[in-house]
């Protein structure tokens, strides 16, 4: 099982280490892991505002000096005011409504349901029409108060130090707090989420082929919220992951269509078997033909497979780098379509696969030099040799080389790979001028305005924490 974590700078900014990671989107806030976990519940007020609120004020309080009372709040403003001409009335002034609390909103989700009065005598497949009406509305409700608690962000430390001194009662209470509300919300607003997806999905060709093929191949969809994530053991900065048969687990604030596309399209090399890495042993053609009638099987477009088998075929160096190459093809083709462009010719698909794959190939290289040290320190020379021999193969003279430097190197050749690859993805659309998005869910952030990416032009893949072994067909991101 793979998963998605954060891209590393390109060379367009420093790279602080010989890590790359890659990632989706960025996850998560400055709590991270050493905040307390989910903790279900809370209070039926708004705990995390209010601990918030007093620290502020005890800050306004100890700026003001010694002794010093904090400033006095200011009246609420009546209906009503004194005439500024003796007889002569004054408009009433409104006062603004109060914006619903986080709690208030919560609880009109909750009470979103039918009356008894208004199922009554109805046959059941009326009442069950109107219940899934209701259940509707209110995944919306929640969805907006999933969307609003992920923009704010987990309470940090640094909003409850006074003077010096952290409240760590009062942080962990509104921790505790921020994330039973965030749990419940986005438990209700997962099938609003999974409808929203579907929907962005069914807008172009290729997200229509996406969602035929998990249909036929019955690829199982799951969706959990931030505290079910992080109770089944997986990292805060993992967006999603694929693993054959399993299907594709989506962390609830990562329900987009190009995440869904990245993670499908590991699942398309799955069943299909397009891809034959270096230790496969069928021919060229056997590939092609099997490939192509699992295509025809699944409804997806078989002219892609002779394109993607001659990019593929036996290069490596492992299933990994092949399945990579082609999510980020997969990604073109999506965004090209969204941009409001013609689908992907045969020969662009190749220039996407021609960059893709040695994009990919310098990631792994990376990867393979960042694994060894991680488990072994000791090995970091052993490791920069091989990393030198595969920048040789690249035409690259790394004698001498720090791994920080080749690594940085490495780095800039694949930025220049992405670069490439949305040039072609903005061809001929109507954002080819300027504006709309640009690069792919695997893209480079550096200086392109696009996505950060899942399968990413830049950083190393993390296992799963369950450690399935997918990768020796398709599973991972």
């Amino acid at each position: 099982m793979g998963a998605i974590r954060p891209s590393t700078p390109s060379t367009a900014a420093p790279v602080p280490s010989t890590k790359a990671a890659r990632v989706e989107q960025p996850i998560g806030n400055a709590g991270g892991a050493a905040d307390a976990p989910a903790v279900p519940g809370g209070s039926s007020t708004d705990t995390s505002s209010q601990a918030a609120d007093g620290a502020k004020a005890l800050k306004d309080g100890a700026r003001s000096g010694p002794g010093t009372a904090a400033p006095a709040p200011t009246p609420a403003a009546t209906d009503t005011t004194k005439p500024s001409v003796p007889g002569q009335e004054v408009p009433k002034q409104d006062t603004p409504a109060a914006k619903p609390t986080v709690t208030e909103q919560l609880e009109a989700a909750r009470n979103n349901k039918p009356s008894a009065a208004e199922l009554r005598n109805l046959p059941p497949e009326d009442q069950q029409s109107i219940r899934d009406t209701y259940q509707a509305e209110q995944s919306k409700l929640y969805d907006t108060v999933a969307t609003q608690l992920e923009q704010q962000g987990r309470p940090t430390r640094g909003e409850f130090t006074v003077n010096g001194k952290f409240l760590s009662w009062e942080y962990q209470d509104a921790l505790s707090y921020y994330d039973g509300q965030l749990e419940e919300a986005q438990q209700g607003a997962k099938p609003e989420r999974v409808r929203a997806m579907r929907a962005e999905l069914a807008e172009t060709p290729a997200g229509r082929e996406m969602l035929e093929f998990e249909k036929r191949a019955g690829v199982p969809i799951k969706v959990l919220t931030t505290a079910e994530w992080r109770r089944a053991g997986h990292a805060d900065n993992v967006a999603a992951f694929a693993a054959g048969e399993e299907g594709i687990t989506f962390k609830a604030d990562s329900l987009n269509a190009h995440v869904y596309v990245h993670e499908m399209t590991h699942e398309v090399d799955h069943y299909t078997k397009v891809l034959a890495p270096p230790e496969d042993t069928r021919t060229r053609e056997q590939v092609i033909q099997e490939a192509t009638a699992n295509y025809e099987k699944y409804g997806l477009d078989p002219g892609e497979v002779p394109a993607l088998v001659d990019a593929t075929y036996h290069q490596g160096p492992d299933h990994t780098t092949l399945t990579h190459a082609h999510t980020r093809l997969a990604e073109a083709r999506l965004h090209r379509q969204q941009h409001g462009g013609t689908p992907l010719d045969d020969g662009e698909i190749r220039q996407v696969l021609s960059l893709s794959l040695p994009r990919e190939q310098d990631n792994r290289a990376i990867d393979l030099y960042n694994e060894a040290v991680e488990h072994d320190p000791a090995s970091a020379p052993d490791a920069l040799v091989k990393l030198r021999e595969y920048a040789l193969t690249r035409g690259i003279e790394a004698a001498g080389m720090s791994a920080d430097d080749l690594i940085a190197l490495l780095n800039g050749r694949k930025a220049g790979f992405e670069a490439k690859i949305v040039d072609l993805e903005q061809a001929g659309t109507r954002s080819s001028s300027g504006g709309g998005q640009k690069g792919g869910v695997g893209g480079v952030a550096s200086g392109l305005g696009g996505l950060a990416g899942i399968g990413g032009a830049v950083g190393s893949i993390m296992r799963g924490a369950s450690g399935l072994a997918g990768a020796a067909h398709g599973a991972g991101t």
